[in-house]
């Protein structure tokens, strides 16, 4: 696991957790989000996890994730740090 991992890695998996209550599944699932950040930056990923999205209708990425919009929650993340490129 990489080392920025350890700061987002478990507020993901917990916020998850809370409502799929399957371990592995949102651990794989947290892992794909962290992977998909351009920015490499461990509390710059929390901050874009915890801000309100307008792509995401307002939702934080994590949101996104709790009521299923997986596909979207990751483009999100993918797409974080792409206006400063």
């Amino acid at each position: 696991m990489k080392a920025g991992f350890s700061v987002a890695l478990p507020i993901i998996r917990k916020g998850l957790h809370d409502l799929h209550g399957r371990h592995a599944h949102t651990h794989h699932l947290a892992i794909n989000v962290l992977q998909a950040f351009q920015i490499r930056s461990p509390w710059t990923q929390l901050s874009a996890l915890l801000a309100p999205a307008p792509a995401l209708r307002g939702k934080t990425i994590l949101e996104a994730l709790k009521s299923g919009e997986t596909e979207r929650a990751i483009a999100m993340a993918a797409s974080f740090g792409e206006q400063a490129a």
